[in-house]
């Protein structure tokens, strides 16, 4: 019996309303870009730099997971990845910098990654 919850949206039927685009998006991909993604939010700097130095490692760009960073005024305020299984794709670690909060930034990555 399942007991986790789940969001679906059926992406043949939807679109995405009119932002400004305040913020530029842009794949992250090689080691710097990912310890950006990793110190837009972090409680613990060092713990995140250590995973995703690993990941870097790893990491490969036809993977099925892409990271994504949004700049505003050549600032990294907010982030998120997707990742692609089984005709599925999953949204994780949307995120926006504590003091960038409340500008839609998250919103605007998240209609992105839709």
């Amino acid at each position: 019996f399942e007991t986790s919850l789940g969001m679906y949206l059926n992406l043949d039927d939807w679109a995405a309303p009119c932002h400004a685009n305040s913020i530029k998006i842009k794949q992250a991909k090689d080691p710097a870009e990912l310890n950006t993604f990793a110190h837009i939010l972090s409680n613990d700097a060092q713990a995140f730099e250590r995973y995703f130095a690993e990941i870097v490692e790893v990491y490969h760009p036809n993977d099925p997971i892409e990271f994504y960073v949004g700049y505003a005024n050549g600032k990294a305020v907010t982030r998120g990845l997707i990742v692609f299984y089984a005709g599925v794709a999953g949204l994780y670690y949307i995120a926006t910098d504590p003091a960038e909060r409340h500008k839609g930034f998250a919103t605007e990555i998240q209609y992105f990654l839709l």
